[in-house]
């Protein structure tokens, strides 16, 4: 849609996004090297953006695992909704804690028989068991539902823009 501001001019709010977006995935690229790769885990970084007169987004800082306390409405519906978003984004696999149990006791029992089956064979019937069926994601496969959250890099126009002025930056000091 459209809004005011902008010294009278009319913006388009998916424009203002879009400058938003940039400055977040500029800021990720300038620590891309010391946040290392952990497939088994995440982190919420919450982005403080004021945006000046002229529509112009300007980072205030980025805070790593944001208070999610809710004292007033708009923390309610904004952090519940956030907390839903990212349960469902990650999708933790329920599995069998008693299955988890039972298989743990065989194996500690049948250390030294392991005649029945290979150990590769066992252990993916075993984690067939525990997790009820259900195959966790695989790195790099994106996930099943992603809410509200929206995907911005990689492979997004706006991630291929800010590679490519890291790249001329990093060529030109060079």
């Amino acid at each position: 849609g459209q809004g005011g501001g902008g010294g009278g001019r009319l913006c388009r709010v998916s424009d203002v996004w879009e400058s938003i977006l940039e400055v977040v995935v500029k800021s990720l690229l300038c620590v891309d090297g010391p946040i290392g790769h952990q497939p088994n885990s995440f982190e919420l970084f919450g982005y403080d953006v004021i945006i000046d007169d002229d529509l112009k987004p300007w980072l205030l800082e980025v805070n790593a695992s944001p208070s999610m306390s809710r004292g007033s409405d708009l923390d309610h519906r904004v952090k519940n909704a956030l907390v839903q978003d990212t349960v469902a984004l990650i999708d933790p696999l329920p599995f069998d804690r008693e299955k988890l149990v039972q298989i743990l006791e065989r194996r500690r029992q049948s250390v030294r028989s392991r005649a029945r089956k290979s150990a590769a064979q066992e252990t993916a019937a075993d984690v067939e068991a525990i997790l009820m069926g259900r195959v966790p994601r695989k790195v790099g496969e994106p996930p099943r539902n992603m809410g509200n959250f929206e995907c911005i890099a990689p492979g997004t126009v706006v991630y291929s823009k800010c590679c490519k002025m890291k790249a001329a930056v990093s060529n030109s000091s060079s």
